[in-house]
Order: C-alpha cells, then sequence, then structure tokens
C-alpha cells in the first residue's frame, strides 16, 4: 500500500485513525496531511510488516499523532522505517 500526497482527515465511527495498518501488511506513507482524526492520524495493529515513510505532516489528531511512537519518523524530512517482519 502507497499513500502519498493525500489529505487524510476526519475519522470517526468504526474506525477512528486516519491511518490504521493491521497483520503482515507493507505500508509506504509520504507527503501526506493526516488531521483531524478522533484517535490517532497514525496507528498499528497486531501489526507484524513493514512501514517506510517521511515528510508527512500529522496534527490535531485526537489521542494522539502516532501510535505507537516509534512511528514519529513519519513526520520527519530524513524519514524511516519500522520492519517487524520475521
Amino acid at each position: 500500500m502507497v499513500l502519498k500526497g493525500l489529505m487524510i482527515t476526519g475519522a470517526h465511527g468504526w474506525n477512528e485513525q486516519g491511518v490504521e495498518v493491521r497483520g503482515s501488511a507493507h505500508a509506504t506513507i509520504e507527503n501526506n496531511l493526516i488531521h483531524r482524526n478522533t484517535h490517532y492520524g497514525m496507528a498499528l495493529k497486531v501489526f507484524t510488516g513493514y512501514v517506510a515513510g517521511k515528510g508527512n505532516t500529522i496534527q490535531e489528531n485526537g489521542r494522539g499523532d502516532v501510535y505507537p511512537e516509534k512511528l514519529l519518523f513519519l513526520a520527519t524530512e530524513e524519514g524511516g522505517a519500522l520492519d517487524r517482519r520475521k
């Protein structure tokens, strides 16, 4: 999954995260505006995959911008990755 150059806002109801990545997914998240979601801007749930990204603006989300905090690299220009594959 690649999310690039999007505005992700207003998530509420069943999935209250702006972006939620689960299972063994592989995701690249770059240069998005992720804001004003009910829970987190970006969250991992039961995650055993790979996520990379950079340059996102993640702000004004109800419970926080990212979960877990290891995802803070997504909002930096240099970016990074989190690899939980076995």
